[in-house]
């Protein structure tokens, strides 16, 4: 499972570099656990699950916006449609980097989960988890097989 934790490290922070134009900070202060905001994406293909992102602190009006090359506030939609992008990106770059270019996948459309509970209502086995902090706060990113669990990566 290292393979797979540092390649959906490497996913989530390229995604996060290249598309939001963000790089991760390395600190030891302790971090903000109000969760800010969250989504999800289902896949299907050779393997079968789903990648979460949570973002805690401030961070995804920052994420967004500079994935969208604005300083402008933007509506709670705008805001929401561009978590969903990145976790789909963050999805296909990590499926791509564990299972290479010749795998076929399935995605649905990205959905929000409910910062209330920050619980999804899919479950399925946990194969890795990383965290990344940013000025602004922090992002956690999990990837989940519904079975069989990967053994290659």
């Amino acid at each position: 499972m290292e393979n797979l934790t540092s390649a959906l490290r490497e996913a989530a922070e390229q995604t996060f570099d290249t598309l939001c134009f963000m790089l991760p900070e390395e600190t030891d202060e302790r971090l903000a656990e109000e969760l800010e905001a969250a989504a999800w994406v289902q896949f299907t293909g050779p393997v079968n699950g789903h990648l979460a992102l949570w973002l805690h602190g401030s961070l995804q009006a920052t994420l967004v916006g500079n994935m969208l090359g604005t300083e402008e506030a933007l509506p709670a939609e705008d805001l929401d449609d561009g978590l969903k992008e990145i976790v789909n990106v963050i999805c296909g770059n990590v499926l791509t980097a564990i299972l290479g270019t010749d795998a076929v996948f399935d995605m649905t459309p990205p959905e929000m989960i409910d910062p209330t509970s920050g619980s999804m209502p899919q479950t399925g086995s946990q194969q890795a988890r990383v965290k990344i902090r940013y000025p602004d706060g922090w992002a956690e990113v999990a990837f989940y097989t519904l079975a069989p669990a990967m053994e290659s990566c």
